[in-house]
């Protein structure tokens, strides 16, 4: 064309060939393919046509405005999926950033959102969902998600979705990409069970300590805990006897319990901004045992030592061996704290003919870490801990003991003190 004398009449001729070429390419085997639907070959040649046809009416010497008018049109009479997609994502800006906040109307003939939506009878888009794209089979909404998908634009795949919920419900449920987004289409959809049950998935690796990849930090782990929460309260009000909901609520007060106790126990070390990776309870019980450890003041043991017993107690529905050795090696440090108070009047209640008396040992062991924690153990938890209790579970009791050694006037006399701090006449509790 270049060397034409008559460029201009030329490039009109080309044009109109292309144009020609192309409508014609697409009617025949459309014609075809019509009479014939069930035929491989035709259906694969048509196919081939469509994805040679399309690209030509969208070069230069045809779309020389660059609207894509005329391979639009094309492309949504013969359901070429694949231009329909490519061509309203290269005009997006007519539609997508216009509307009700803008002074631009949208520009509906891009707008693959009606294309999306339109299922209904009277539709000029009704035809693209009764088609199927010939080399993945998908039906079209599933293919423009799916499209999206491919090119890692997940906000864009759920934003469309809200045209088609159910094929983005399918999506979502078959496709592992956008697998942990999957809760906020189930929000929308008011389906607030599956959402609280796909955001308590998202940290349950985290929370049973087992490797998941990158690991969550505090804040991320309480922000989706946070929100599963609340979907599952929502839940809970449509459902109130739903297994799943009963499940997953404790797990979340459970994961909750432990972000609040690794915040206490790291409340010197944390940076402030939330990003320290969150801690498997195993780890959270070593970290408690060593603020035990390392503290003297029995106010710090006392907070220490409920933080532990919270943590063993949030493992309590993952493994009740776990629960029972961490119960009691938080115990065992509380006790150790004073360890040579105990032995001291161990033997002392030992060598006395009538034992030392109900009131003066109560006055001596009052300020022991073991009977402090005692004290808030009994008035805090109101019950919902027994499982890690030093009294009221006999295998955490008896590991306690067994780990402090033979010493029977030492276990006859921790188990009597445990035993004042639940009577109203001692004053064990502040």
């Amino acid at each position: 064309l270049s060397s034409s004398s008559n460029y201009e009449q030329d490039k009109l001729a080309l044009k109109r060939l292309v144009e020609d070429a192309s409508v014609s390419l697409l009617a025949g085997y459309h014609d075809h393919f019509r009479c014939d639907p069930q035929n491989e070959e035709i259906a694969r040649l048509y196919d081939e046509a469509k994805r040679l046809a399309i690209p030509l009416l969208r070069t230069s010497y045809v779309n020389e405005d660059g609207d894509d008018i005329q391979a639009l049109e094309m492309s949504l009479k013969h359901s070429c999926f694949e231009g329909i997609v490519q061509i309203c994502h290269d005009h997006r800006r007519s539609w997508k950033f216009c509307g009700p906040f803008s002074p631009v109307p949208p520009d509906e003939t891009y707008d693959i959102r009606l294309m999306l939506s339109g299922t209904s009878p009277e539709s000029p888009y009704v035809h693209l969902h009764g088609s199927t794209d010939y080399r993945t089979g998908l039906p079209f909404c599933d293919f423009v998600l799916n499209w999206y998908a491919d090119r890692g634009s997940n906000t864009e795949v759920l934003e469309l979705g809200k045209e088609c919920s159910e094929a983005l419900t399918r999506f979502l449920r078959n496709d592992n990409r956008l697998g942990d987004l999957a809760w906020i289409h189930d929000l929308r959809i008011g389906a607030h069970e599956r959402a609280a049950d796909t955001l308590v998935n998202l940290t349950s690796s985290i929370f049973r300590g087992k490797d998941a990849g990158a690991p969550m930090d505090l804040w991320e782990n309480e922000q989706v805990m946070s929100l599963a929460k609340l979907s599952n309260k929502l839940a809970r009000s449509k459902n109130p006897d739903s297994a799943l909901v009963a499940r997953n609520s404790t797990i979340i007060e459970n994961s909750l319990n432990l972000v609040e106790a690794q915040r206490i126990l790291q409340e010197d070390d944390l940076d402030g901004d939330g990003s320290e990776a969150i801690l498997p309870p195993d780890e959270l019980i070593v970290l408690a045992v060593n603020k035990i450890n390392s503290s003297r003041d029995v106010e710090n043991i006392k907070k220490y030592g409920l933080c532990g017993l919270a943590i063993a107690h949030a493992t309590s529905s993952e493994d009740a061996i776990a629960m029972i050795h961490g119960a009691a090696t938080i115990w065992e440090a509380c006790i150790r704290s004073d360890i040579h108070t105990w032995n001291s009047l161990a033997r002392e209640n030992s060598m006395a003919v009538t034992g030392i008396s109900e009131e003066d040992l109560s006055q001596r062991v009052r300020g022991t870490a073991f009977v402090g924690v005692n004290g808030e153990f009994a008035t805090s938890s109101g019950g919902s801990m027994q499982g890690v209790g030093f009294l009221s579970n006999v295998h955490v009791r008896r590991r306690v003991l067994e780990s402090l050694g033979s010493n029977e006037d030492l276990g006859k006399l921790l188990v009597h003190s445990a035993e004042m701090v639940g009577d109203e006449s001692c004053s064990f509790k502040g």
